[in-house]
């Protein structure tokens, strides 16, 4: 994304590391001998286990890192949200989906296969191993297009809005909480349905854009701070933040922390925090984690997370949105 000129910023063009979730303001606040617990996707990894995701030790430098920006970009956009104790407003909201979004759409166009790449996978195999394998990446193809245009059209929005100062097309649910989080996110998911039952879009159907909620979460030096985002014109994805209005204080944020493991794959965890919890719940936590990464797994339903119960989170201090 390096050397667009967004933002009226001239570019470096010398790509870095850009971090998706603040190592100075969230992760070094959960770290432990600098160093969080994260989910590995690597193939040597998956080998050990089976194929099953999970968290694993890793440097808090290498941790929620992308090659998505030039120096100067990764500065100017981000450096308002990697304060040690930002103003949560509706700007640091904004630049924080735009983040997410960002780091999103990165992967989601390395993941589309080329035509070369596919044909290497067919090399030796039979003729109608080569036609599945064709079949089958034609339509992942076509659902990481789909994805990618849903996407850029978040991204330009965003830019849009960071760039003028005018914020008033998203909207944000802000949770904060007395105390440090024991997670950080930074993240997106499409909700097939809100916490009343109600259907809200259908994920299979990827000739219309779906809607999403970006979701961060920061274990701030003021105070951890959850956030859902959303475009006010997406009704669905309205109507799934909306639905999570009436949860009592307690039930809102345990819901969150549950929501993080369900649904988001860049995810960073409190080694303290993980290691005390009982082996109950991190069995509970595990299955989330596999279940929403693999298509076919158990039902990833955005009720599951009202079942976790957890030994100790901060506690809500206010519930806005803005």
């Amino acid at each position: 994304m390096a050397g667009t000129g967004a933002f009226g910023k001239a570019c470096s063009r010398k790509i870095i590391a850009s971090h998706t979730i603040s190592r100075s303001a969230a992760l070094n606040r959960i770290a432990r001998n600098g160093h969080v617990y994260a989910i590995s996707a690597e193939f040597s990894q998956l080998n050990k286990t089976g194929g099953r995701l999970v968290p694993v030790l890793k440097g808090i430098n290498r941790t929620s890192t992308f090659n998505g920006f030039c120096s100067d970009h990764d500065d100017g956009i981000f450096k308002p949200i990697d304060a040690l104790d930002p103003e949560i407003d509706s700007g640091f909201c904004c630049r924080l989906a735009y983040r997410a979004v960002s780091k999103e759409l990165y992967l989601k166009r390395q993941l589309q296969r080329t035509q070369e790449q596919i044909a290497l996978l067919q090399s030796g195999r039979s003729i109608e191993q080569q036609i599945f394998i064709d079949e089958y990446h034609a339509g992942m193809n076509a659902g990481m297009l789909a994805a990618v245009r849903d996407l850029e059209a978040y991204q330009v929005s965003l830019e849009q809005m960071i760039s003028s100062g005018k914020v008033g097309d998203w909207s944000h649910l802000v949770v904060k909480v007395q105390g440090v989080i024991p997670i950080a996110t930074s993240s997106l998911f499409q909700p097939e349905e809100n916490l009343f039952r109600v259907k809200l879009q259908d994920l299979g159907d990827i000739e219309t854009p779906t809607q999403a909620v970006v979701f961060s979460v920061l274990p701030l030096a003021g105070g951890g701070v959850f956030v859902l985002s959303f475009k006010r014109d997406e009704h669905q994805a309205a109507s799934f933040v909306e639905s999570l209005l009436p949860l009592s204080n307690e039930k809102i944020v345990s819901y969150l922390v549950g929501v993080a493991f369900e649904r988001c794959e860049n995810l960073a965890i409190s080694p303290d925090w993980w290691d005390a919890l009982s082996g109950s719940t991190r069995d509970d936590l595990l299955a989330a984690m596999n279940r929403g990464v693999s298509p076919f797994g158990e039902d990833s339903s955005m009720l599951r997370p009202l079942e976790f119960r957890f030994e100790s989170l901060p506690a809500l201090t206010e519930k806005q949105m803005l």
